[in-house]
């Protein structure tokens, strides 16, 4: 490998958050990694979320995160929905995350659509998911066409599906031309797509050259409203 490689091998490391392992392939070509790059590279482990890189990459590089930073962005994380994040770095620094917390950070996950988030913060506080806002995050992801998602949460809730937005999710699915999703959320609205909506899904999936779905649809627009 080539020097030319080698320094865009220890760039990748770095990027991907693999410092201790860039910092042993810098060595083999008798380079060193700036301390400013590597100040930066843990700056951008910690923002994105890997705060066990960034212990790993600070202990391997012999800089000191403060205990106080790493405090500071589990907060961080937990007030931008990184529940996952904020999770590994209470059990990297030994620490329980407040029940309170953890219950808000839950139901702003549950009212942006994030329903897996919400469910392991709502574990972790020992609390009951708010049948209400399990709704609201169902409503949320049947209109944007996650229909899987939108099906836990109300299977959550214990709610009957609504028939409108499980239309509204088809119709989007349509829109993005994803039929077979798009023909299950009809189905269980017991409800046919518009015969518009589907000529719209046979052409974006033509144009997309994805023929296969193009077929499905004009196949079910065909069997929907025969042409006598």
């Amino acid at each position: 490998m080539n020097d030319e490689k080698l320094i865009a091998h220890v760039k990748e490391r770095l990027e991907n958050g693999r410092m201790p392992e860039a910092i042993k392939d810098a060595a083999l070509m008798d380079s060193l990694i700036t301390q400013e790059d590597l100040e930066y590279y843990i700056n951008q482990y910690l923002q994105k979320g890997w705060i066990s890189k960034a212990i790993k990459g600070a202990k391997a590089a012999g800089i000191d995160i403060p205990e106080e930073t790493l405090m500071d962005y589990i907060d961080k994380y937990l007030e931008e929905e990184m529940i996952y994040s904020a999770i590994e770095g209470a059990r990297v620094l030994g620490i329980s995350l407040s029940k309170d917390r953890l219950i808000e950070t839950g139901r702003k996950c549950l009212l942006k659509g994030k329903l897996h988030h919400a469910v392991e913060a709502y574990r972790l506080s020992g609390s009951q998911l708010p049948e209400e806002e399990l709704v609201i995050c169902g409503n949320y992801c049947l209109h944007k066409g996650q229909l899987s998602t939108g099906l836990e949460a109300y299977k959550l809730a214990g709610r009957a599906l609504p028939e409108d937005d499980l239309v509204i999710c088809g119709e989007k699915c349509l829109e993005e031309g994803i039929i077979n999703r798009a023909l299950e959320a009809f189905e269980l609205a017991d409800k046919i797509p518009k015969k518009e909506k589907l000529q719209e899904c046979a052409a974006k999936c033509l144009g997309e050259e994805r023929h296969d779905e193009a077929r499905k649809t004009l196949v079910t627009l065909n069997n929907l409203y025969p042409v006598h």
